[in-house]
C-alpha cells in the first residue's frame, strides 16, 4: 500500500503504520502475510523489475488476486 503506481495504493508512511496496526488488531493471523507481501516482494518487483514484470504482477498482487507464494 505504500508503492505508487501500478493500482497500488501509494500511502504514506504514517498512513501504512496506522493500517497495519488496525489490520493487527483486527486479525494478525490475515495481516502478517497481506503486510508481508508487500515488503518482501512486491517492493523488490516495484524497484528493479523490468516494466513488464511490474505491469504483470503488481496491479494483481495489490488487488490481492496474487500472491508471491502461488506465483
Amino acid at each position: 500500500m505504500h508503492l505508487h503506481g501500478y493500482g497500488c495504493a501509494g500511502m504514506g508512511p504514517v498512513a501504512y503504520g496506522i493500517t497495519c496496526r488496525e489490520m493487527e488488531a483486527a486479525d494478525s493471523g490475515h495481516a502478517q502475510p497481506r503486510l508481508g507481501a508487500g515488503s518482501l516482494s512486491m517492493f523488490p518487483i516495484w524497484k528493479y523489475g523490468s516494466e513488464d514484470q511490474k505491469n504483470e504482477w503488481l496491479p494483481r498482487m495489490a488487488a490481492a488476486r496474487r500472491s508471491a507464494a502461488s506465483a
